[in-house]
């Protein structure tokens, strides 16, 4: 998506020979898709699926889940298929490919299985039911029942990469082709199908689980609960989505779809957020021959919230402050030195005063003109990446954990620009 303005301030770095901490150690285009399940009474919502195989309605949805199956501390549910009114019943499908019919669902013909090896990644149903396609994480696709076998796909032979797939009807309403999305955000169009535009790629996280057609785009569901929008879908619902921070446990987030509601945008999950920058960062170490970043639950609590700070302990007046973006955005300033502190004084001697660090730095900055939490993130790290002193924070081999965290507004103002714009910060610790 095209920015309107983006904004970084110089990295700011303290080595421990410069400023020791305590002494302690460390510690799209149009297509023809499956319909995605319309709501009743047109009111959109969705259904999340999580790696035990619970089910979670949203916006009020009354979802009939009786015999729904359950693995309680067991990571293997791995994708949810909805009976066409969104509400009655549907299938799980788990890791080995065994499809657990609930509700209203009527069983499916016998599909492919795999006893004891988690490759199954998506499952598709035929409209009515007579049967339907399983993918595997190589990129394979298992037609079962009435279902015609397909042209062939991308294929990725030893590695788990593939993880959603959405078939294409021809005007006939039989099976063409479709897309196999991979975990990076490609989305691989095959037989009929045609290509898709405006994907939230992630180069190197394996982020992105499963593509649902809707209207005249398609809903992404994400590791964490991310959830993003290709071309123009059907609006779905958000309100009452659980939010299990950075917890990766949502394995499919099924929307229930209404062509009468407008579409916006998922609200922010600032764990999600925090767990998807700090994941690009290791990678950009990776990249370069640097040892991963240990996520700090403490670092991105104080990036992005629930963190606060009050100003008597820097030598201001005694008020509250919330994170470091969200203070940012809040109060209209955009600086390491925090607004009101005696001094110009930092994120160090400020919020890390209780943590035990003996190296630590900070990256800032704002971007305005999508409301897309996935791209903000790949622009940001891109900015950062392009930034000699930035760059140097996040390859420092003085830090061994960081946190980060943004603020989002759709509609308010910052530092002159309008929303949609998200502020960050990423703390460094070491």
């Amino acid at each position: 998506m095209l920015r309107t303005l983006r904004r970084l301030l110089p990295a700011l770095a303290c080595a421990a020979m410069a400023l020791l901490g305590p002494s302690s150690p460390p510690a799209s285009a149009p297509h023809t898709g499956a319909a995605a399940p319309a709501a009743l009474l047109n009111a959109p919502g969705s259904v999340t699926l999580d790696a035990w195989g619970g089910l979670h309605p949203s916006a009020g949805l009354a979802l009939d889940t009786g015999g729904a199956p359950y693995w309680p501390g067991w990571d293997i549910a791995r994708s949810l298929s909805l009976l066409p009114d969104g509400s009655s019943g549907g299938w799980i499908l788990d890791g080995w490919g065994g499809i657990h019919g609930f509700g209203a669902a009527p069983t499916l013909p016998a599909g492919p299985y795999w006893p004891h090896w988690d490759i199954a990644r998506d499952l598709v149903v035929l409209p009515d039911g007579s049967g339907g396609y399983v993918l595997d994480g190589w990129g394979g696709i298992h037609p079962f029942g009435s279902a015609p076998v397909l042209p062939a796909g991308p294929y990725w032979p030893g590695w788990d990469i593939a993880r959603g797939l959405a078939v294409h009807y021809s005007l006939l309403g039989q099976p063409d082709g479709g897309w196999i999305l991979d975990g990076w955000g490609g989305i691989h169009n095959f037989g009929a199908a045609p290509p898709l535009t405006d994907t939230h790629y992630v180069a190197g996280v394996d982020v992105w689980l499963h593509l649902h057609p809707a209207g005249n785009g398609d809903w992404l569901a994400g590791r964490w609960g991310l959830v993003d929008s290709v071309g123009s879908p059907a609006a779905m619902g958000f309100d009452g989505m659980p939010d299990w921070g950075g917890w990766d446990v949502v394995r499919d987030v099924v929307p229930v779809t209404s062509d009468l509601a407008a579409v916006t945008a998922e609200p922010l999950h600032a764990g999600a957020a925090a767990a998807l920058m700090d994941a690009l960062q290791t990678v950009d170490r990776l990249q370069r021959g640097r040892g991963p970043l240990s996520e700090s639950t403490a670092l991105d609590a104080i990036a992005g919230g629930p963190a606060s700070y009050n100003l008597a302990g820097c030598g201001g007046p005694s008020a509250g402050i919330p994170s470091r973006a969200l203070d940012m955005l809040e109060r209209d300033y955009f600086s390491h030195a925090i607004a009101g502190c005696g001094g110009g004084q930092m994120v160090f001697g400020t919020y890390l005063g209780s943590l035990p660090w003996r190296a630590a730095g900070e990256n800032i900055a704002w971007a305005a003109g999508s409301d897309s939490l996935v791209d903000d993130i790949v622009e940001i790290n891109n900015l950062w990446l392009n930034s000699p002193e930035h760059l140097a924070n996040i390859v420092s081999t003085a830090y061994s954990r960081v946190g980060c965290g943004a603020a989002f507004s759709a509609t308010g103002s910052y530092q002159g620009a309008t929303g949609p714009l998200f502020v960050w910060a990423c703390d460094f610790t070491g």
